[in-house]
């Protein structure tokens, strides 16, 4: 592959080290044959790692204050004959708390 001229965007590095991982090639090994400078290599992957793992804790944390309703019935199987105990706690919102306890 030719050297470009110039600076590669943030989605060419994503592409760049995605194609590295495919490879199961060498970080080093990868570099030389795409005429990549090592360091800046090391330097886009780790920056990419950390703004992956930043949105993915902003995903999570999204999806921790709102929940989507669950559809549906939940089958949770026969109580009867079971000397198990069972706890079930809905969070209705607004403060109530509907909480069922059989054992």
């Amino acid at each position: 592959m030719r050297k470009m001229s110039g600076r590669r965007s943030e989605e060419a590095w994503r592409e760049l080290v995605a194609r590295q991982v495919d490879s199961g090639m060498s970080v080093q090994a990868f570099c030389e044959r795409e005429r990549l400078n090592l360091n800046t290599f090391y330097g886009w992957r780790s920056k990419l790692q950390a703004r992956t793992a930043v949105n993915a804790g902003k995903a999570s944390a999204s999806k921790a204050k709102v929940s989507e309703p669950a559809g549906g019935f939940i089958d949770l199987g026969s109580l009867e004959g079971s000397a198990s105990r069972y706890e079930i706690r809905l969070d209705l919102g607004g403060g109530v708390v509907l909480q069922v306890v059989r054992g």
